[in-house]
């Protein structure tokens, strides 16, 4: 299993790169690192400006085709994988815990595409589990210049994806989007 970090969003709502931001001493992008170091040996971060993380020893992936979206950079790095499963966490999810990537990992055994969480009514697709051989359904969803990840999930047949469903919220899954959001944690 490789492992990727998404932190190459425009943090619009943010006004700066949210991966940058800092939360207990650790900018974000370094906190969801340690975690996929302690799960993976070959770790990407799709980030489509490379001098975000000017003098850093990362292995830093552009999307193949800008203006995609997230999609777009789960796309390309599955293809640029080296294993056939792909960990995925974003660059904002700062609470994200040992046990939600323990339990996302202990169902990679079934014959699924895609491993996430829905927490109440939401689609969660980060932490997840994504299979390369997801590659050709991507292609062809971007080409109808779909961008958008959770509907691309539930586009999905059922057997091809497995998703944990939780029913309370839980702070794990909160994305750090605007700066009055990082103050409230």
């Amino acid at each position: 299993m490789s492992g990727a970090l998404l932190a190459g969003g425009a943090s619009k709502r943010f006004g700066s790169p949210k991966a940058l931001a800092q939360h207990e001493g650790k900018p974000f992008y370094q906190l969801s690192l340690d975690w996929l170091h302690s799960y993976c040996d070959d770790v990407m971060v799709s980030c489509n400006d490379p001098l975000l993380f000017k003098g850093e020893s990362l292995n830093i992936v552009a999307d193949e085709t800008l203006g995609q979206g997230p999609l777009g950079g789960v796309l390309t790095l599955l293809k640029k994988s080296s294993n056939p499963w792909v960990l995925i966490l974003a660059c904002d999810m700062p609470l994200l815990e040992k046990e939600v990537i323990d339990l996302l990992l202990d169902f990679i055994h079934l014959k699924k595409k895609v491993i996430c969480y829905q927490v109440k009514d939401q689609l969660h697709p980060f932490p997840g589990l994504y299979h390369q051989s997801l590659i050709e359904d991507l292609e062809k969803r971007l080409c109808q210049k779909k961008y958008s990840v959770r509907s691309f999930i539930d586009s999905l047949l059922d057997k091809e994806k497995q998703v944990l469903y939780l029913d309370q919220k839980d702070s794990n899954f909160i994305n750090i989007n605007t700066k009055e959001d990082l103050k409230a944690l």
